[in-house]
């Protein structure tokens, strides 16, 4: 979803941490690298640090 690298992990996109669901609609493929840079930042967070 971020990357050109295979995704081969499932992502929270609203993190649970901060309120976000375990459900299909709040779940996207994304690297390992990605999701673990990620952390539980929103995406926007992530974004603004590159």
């Amino acid at each position: 979803m971020y990357c050109d690298e295979a995704a081969t992990e499932i992502e929270h996109v609203r993190p649970l941490s901060a309120g976000g669901r375990d459900c299909r609609s709040n779940v996207a493929a994304a690297c390992s690298g990605c999701n673990g840079e990620r952390g539980n930042r929103s995406y926007a967070e992530w974004a603004a640090t590159f």
